[in-house]
Parts: C-alpha cells; structure tokens; sequence
C-alpha cells in the first residue's frame, strides 16, 4: 500500500494567505492611483466665513472712502461698487448705518467702500436705477423740490435702447430666403351646405316694411275733410317772402311756424303730417302724398306754434297743409304663401310724376281691408303678353297702409319694365 499525503503545515497555509494579500493591496494602489491620474481632482482652498458670503467682499480687500453727493442711495452705491443693489444692507453695517427703518445718507457723509467694484453687467447700474428702494439722500439746507427723488435715466430717456425689429424694411431683409409662405385650404361644401350657413348669418328676407315706407305712403281722405287743415307759414330763420319770390323750403331738423285751423289750436307733442293734395282721385275723394312728419314743440296763445322736422319723405315747403298723423306702423310678420293666389284686384293709381315706376315706387290697388287685405300682405302684378297667351308676373309689391276700400302699396320686385293702371293684381302671400 502507499502511505497517504501529509496535511499542509501551518506555516505554509500563512504565507499563502500573506501573499493573497500583498497582491490585492497592489491592486488597490494601483487602481488609486490611476483614478487620481484620471480625473485630476481641484484643491480647494479654505475660506471664512466671511469670504464665502455671497456678494460679500473678502476681509482683506482693499478699501477706500467714499463721500456721499446728492442724489445717491445705498441702493445705487451697492450696486456701483458691490455689483448689486441687493447688498446694500452690507453696505450699511460696514459703515454703522441702521438698517431697519427708513435709512437715510446725509450730503457729505464719508463711507467706506471697496476699491475694485464687481460690477456683473454693463446695464447693472441702470437696472439697479429701477429697483431702488425708498432710501434717498436729504440735505439739510435743501428745498422741497430738490427733496424729491430724480426721475429714472432708462424710464426719463426717450431715447431708449429697444431690442428686436422695429422698421419693416428690417423684418423683411431679415427673412430667410428659404423661408415659405404657408398657405392656407380648406375644402368648400357643397351648394346645401353653403345655403345652411348663409342663411344661420344672414338676416332672413322676410317683408318687413321700414317706417319711412309708411311715412311716404300716400292715402286718400273726402274732399270736405280739407277744409279742416292746418298749414305751414314759414321757415324759422328764413327772410320774410312776398309774393313774387319762391316758397320757403325746410328739411329735416329743420323748425317751423305753423299755423292751426280755425277754432283749433296744437298744443306741445302733437304729431303732424305735411301732405300735398292731388287731382280728384274719384268722386269727393282726394289721394294725400305725404311729404315729412312734423312734431310740435311749441305752443303759446296768440302766436303761431313751432313745429320741428322730425322725417322728411318729400319736399317740406310755405304753405302745404298739415293733417293729423295716422298712427305708426303696426307689428310685421313673416308672410305665408298661398297654394292659390286670391284677392283678385287692379292697380287704381301711380304716381305722376313718374315716368317708369320702378323699385320703391308706390301705387294704390283697388282693395283694402273690406276685401281681407292686411299690411304686410304681398301682391303679384299680372300681364298678357298677347291676346290669347297666358299671363306672367311684371312685378310684385308690398301693401303698406290699408284702408276700407283702398291699399297703398310698394314695388318690391320687378321683372318687366311696363308697370301701369289698369294692371290685374292678386295677393300670392298674406300675413297669418
């Protein structure tokens, strides 16, 4: 048999482990080292605690005196030679100047301040100017005026430095060549799409008369009741006319004397209507052209009243008669189209002075309201184009002012030129 192994000494097991050792410690050396070669750490050196104040200057800088002048603040001398405003109370412990309160500099007040200022910017000094707090330097023999604090430079100065693009001439010769213009698409809807939003902004055209269509409507009245009006004597301001010279003429805003029928008188808020009367319009019955509403605002016994021209639909001359006003318009509504038309009349009457009544003309049908005509009703104007042939529209109208028998109405639309008396008319649309 063999004889077995020996187990290791103790001496060999320690200089096993001693050399395990030694050579992870030289490692670690190494390592250190090339750390240190590596990031190359800074040396700082130490401070006191007064140095490492921020904005504070050292213990061992250089100093010098300073004189207190007119118009300084520990604000602005903290930022002159701190570099800040915000250090001024520094500036006031190291020279034994109270800081609580309102601290106040005297004129010729000698300070201590550092030699060498760490002024952070060039507009230091002038932003400073800006914030600085309500500590000011008072003078003893100084006047009231000169005790108020001096104006800012930058907000005094009207020339003041601006930053950016002010002229257009700069902007585009700033552009970039390359830059381009970004435009804009969208698509447009189709034809009931458009028609929806048109008609969500637009007013609807419904025919709704003005009150200047009402005011210029003529309408007819008996031949005796003319016998009852008032009239216009003159124009207030105008020369006094005589016979030979042409009537006074007066328009809107306009006042003027009037005079009453006999055994009447107007008195203050009464409402007139200057009317000139036509040619016999059918047996004892005169059509009235109505030519400005005239509203009393004086009225004194045994002078004639003041009227002021309040519309004007016509010429307003010396001597046309005054009739009551009828009353304002009423409430218009939106008209209803009949499947049939009815109410089947004729022009009665058209202007004159005319030559081709057109648009915003007015003529008078031969139904009123015995026949069911309202205002605001609408009537289509009808003519053969020959005998024989069947009828088209010339125009349609508006009815403005009803009476019993009588309408006067307004074109509206107009699809032929030949509008005339005699003309069959029939309502197409009538208000509910």
């Amino acid at each position: 048999m063999c004889a077995a192994e020996r187990a290791p000494t103790c001496a060999a097991v320690t200089m096993g482990h001693i050399a395990g050792l030694l050579l992870r410690l030289g490692l670690a050396v190494i390592a250190t080292l090339a750390l240190v070669l590596v990031w190359r750490p800074s040396v700082l050196r130490a401070q006191s605690p007064q140095d490492s104040a921020v904005g504070k200057p050292a213990a061992t800088a250089a100093v010098r005196p300073h004189t207190v002048k007119p118009g300084e603040t520990l604000w602005s001398l903290a930022a002159r030679y701190y570099g800040d405003g915000h250090q001024w109370p520094d500036l006031a412990r190291r020279n034994g100047i109270a800081i609580t309160g309102t601290p106040l500099l005297r004129v010729g007040m000698q300070l201590t301040v550092p030699v060498r200022p760490a002024i952070r910017g060039t507009m230091a000094a002038e932003v400073s100017a800006i914030r600085a707090p309500a500590t000011r330097v008072v003078a003893p023999d100084t006047s009231l005026a000169d005790r108020l604090p001096p104006a800012s430079p930058i907000l005094s100065d009207r020339a003041v430095r601006r930053t950016g693009l002010v002229q257009q001439e700069d902007q585009l010769q700033a552009r970039d060549t390359s830059d381009a213009l970004t435009v804009f698409h969208r698509d447009l809807p189709d034809a009931a799409e458009a028609e929806r939003r048109t008609r969500a902004v637009l007013r609807p055209n419904t025919p709704t008369p003005r009150q200047a269509e009402f005011d210029a409507a003529p309408w007819i009245v008996p031949e005796a009741s003319l016998a009852h009006t008032g009239r216009i004597i003159a124009r207030v301001g105008s020369p006094v006319s005589n016979g030979n010279a042409y009537p006074q003429r007066a328009i809107k805003t306009d006042q003027v004397e009037i005079e009453a029928a006999r055994n009447q008188r107007y008195k203050v808020g009464d409402v007139l209507v200057a009317v000139v009367a036509t040619t016999t319009f059918a047996d004892g019955q005169r059509l009235l052209l109505p030519t400005g509403v005239i509203a009393v605002v004086k009225a004194e016994p045994g002078a004639p009243a003041l009227g002021l021209v309040r519309r004007q639909s016509g010429r307003i001359e010396q001597g046309q008669m005054l009739v009551p006003a009828l009353a304002d318009r009423g409430a218009w509504v939106t008209t209803q189209k009949l499947a049939t038309p009815d109410v089947s009349t004729t022009v009665k009457w058209l202007d004159d002075h005319e030559v081709l009544p057109t648009l915003q003309s007015f003529l008078v049908l031969a139904a009123g309201a015995a026949q069911g005509l309202k205002a605001g009703d609408e009537v289509a104007l009808y003519r053969a184009a020959a005998k024989g042939t069947a009828e088209h529209v010339t125009a349609t109208v508006r009815v403005v002012r009803v009476e019993r028998d009588h309408a006067a109405a307004i074109i509206t639309r107009q699809y032929d030129t030949d509008v005339t008396v005699g003309m069959v008319a029939r309502r197409y649309a009538k208000v509910p």
